[in-house]
């Protein structure tokens, strides 16, 4: 029975392991904003600090605000994932990320803010720059894309959004591997069975 226990142990962590998946990835896209985008007055500060899952980050303020900017919103759902990562692969500095829940309104921009990514353009130029807000399950949040000079209509950018189901980076179990685990676990309920009926 101490080697039937074992062997049980190890199989059940073997198939724990097979249902973990990879994060769900709710939208990916490459785009630019355009010269016949909505435009505001003012934009969000750039305060250098991204939004994460720890807090909930104050609304950083809205500087420029006799300046014309462009901007775009592109609506996401949150699926079954409540905590979002999002990343912008942009390589100049001309646009900046932020994210409203549920709208936003460009002559209110606290309202609905949720977070941004604290800086415009990629971590040394290179490395895409990220961050995180949190949203209801099974809602639709928006990611907002603005201009921060002239320079930045036209100029592309890769915003991928993923979903995770806690702050610790879990993703969601895939139904297949949810079927493996539960026949894997009858089958060693049955093995254990035959063999206290054996024993």
């Amino acid at each position: 029975m101490k080697k039937l226990s074992k062997i049980s142990i190890v199989l059940l962590g073997i198939l724990l392991l097979a249902s973990v998946a990879q994060a769900d990835l709710l939208t990916t896209f490459t785009t630019s904003i355009a010269a016949n985008d909505p435009t505001q007055l003012g934009r969000l500060s750039r305060s250098g600090i991204p939004s994460d899952w720890s807090s909930v980050k104050a609304f950083p303020g809205v500087i420029n605000p006799g300046t014309t900017y462009n901007y775009h919103t592109y609506t996401i759902n949150s699926g079954v994932t409540p905590y979002i990562f999002i990343t912008m692969d942009s390589v100049t500095a001309n646009t900046f990320a932020s994210a409203y829940f549920p709208g936003y309104d460009p002559l209110n921009k606290a309202a609905g803010y949720i977070g941004d990514a604290g800086s415009s353009g990629n971590y040394f130029g290179t490395d895409p720059i990220s961050f995180e807000v949190y949203v209801p399950v099974r809602t639709n949040f928006l990611i907002l894309v603005n201009t921060s000079s002239n320079a930045g209509i036209g100029q592309p950018f890769t915003i991928t959004v993923q979903g995770f189901i806690d702050d610790q980076f879990t993703p969601t179990p895939e139904p297949s591997s949810m079927l493996l685990l539960g026949s894997g676990v009858l089958g060693i309920a049955g093995v254990i069975r035959r063999k206290i009926k054996l024993g």
